[in-house]
């Protein structure tokens, strides 16, 4: 493929990638077809020849849009990666992780993308988006739950994404239906090659992605995180740790509040009201 399009992916599950696009400024969630049965093969071809048809290919499932930009802007090149990666099971893979006494959970990891930016005004910046593993397979199964309905999924079917804000209506305590978009024109089949359902950035990425402003010299670096921890260098050259684990920050808030100094009351704080949670999923 063309490397402008896209030149890295992250594996969510065994059977399932998320490939950033740049062209559409979307993410894009692909489930690979179950392995074809090889072809047949015609008198003297050689065993170990394949044709096009041997190869599975990926579909399209799910596109988490992100955030629109201004006219005039364009995205230059998308990259992504998360740490550690799925692995299978220690009955069936001999891998450090099933070996090491505390590991960090693979569907806990933050996968970190960079954008490099054009700004109308012809200037070059890098924005980092940073969103846990879990977070992308939750949509990514309710995308499949409402590919195979139509309607979009009840309350039972969107439950809490573990460790984001609560996105409830207080009238009932249930997560009202997202705004998913779709132009199939016929019943979802897994596997079928057809359109993918599509959520807006509004509907998904405020209550589970942060972002940073990052520099090109300083952002060139691979491993910048590992489980639910980003290391990030600073124009001091200092180096700060941010803990994104929702267990941390729920102790941290907790020690805020026992201190009498709850969160938000600080300079440039701030706090999303409980209600005003809501409308991030309306």
């Amino acid at each position: 493929m063309d490397p402008e399009m896209f030149n890295s992916f992250v594996l969510l599950e065994p059977d399932t990638i998320v490939l950033p696009m740049a062209p559409s400024h979307s993410l894009e969630i692909c489930r690979f077809d179950p392995e074809p049965a090889p072809a047949p093969r015609t008198e003297g071809q050689s065993s170990e020849t394949s044709s096009d048809d041997d190869v599975p290919s990926i579909q399209p499932t799910c596109v988490l849009e992100l955030p629109q930009m201004v006219p005039g802007a364009f995205v230059l090149r998308m990259t992504c990666r998360c740490e550690p990666n799925p692995c299978g099971s220690s009955q069936t893979t001999d891998h450090l992780y099933s070996r090491a006494p505390f590991t960090s959970d693979p569907d806990s990891a933050l996968m970190i993308l960079h954008l490099a930016l054009r700004t109308p005004h012809n200037v070059n910046r890098v924005h980092t988006m940073l969103v846990h593993r879990f977070t992308l397979l939750h949509y990514f199964r309710l995308a499949l739950a409402f590919l195979k309905s139509t309607t979009s999924p009840d309350a039972d079917a969107d439950p809490a994404i573990p460790g984001s804000f609560p996105a409830t209506d207080p009238a009932t305590d249930a997560a009202p239906p997202l705004p998913w978009s779709c132009a199939r024109s016929q019943p979802y089949v897994d596997g079928a090659a057809d359109e993918p359902a599509v959520l807006p950035w509004d509907a998904w990425g405020p209550a589970g992605c942060r972002w940073f402003e990052d520099e090109h010299t300083r952002m060139r670096w691979i491993t910048t995180t590992c489980g639910q921890r980003l290391v990030r260098v600073h124009k001091d050259g200092t180096l700060r740790v941010y803990d994104f684990n929702p267990r941390a920050m729920k102790r941290w808030m907790d020690a805020r509040q026992l201190a009498g100094e709850p969160v938000g009351t600080r300079l440039g704080e701030m706090v999303i009201p409980e209600g005003q949670r809501d409308v991030l999923r309306s």
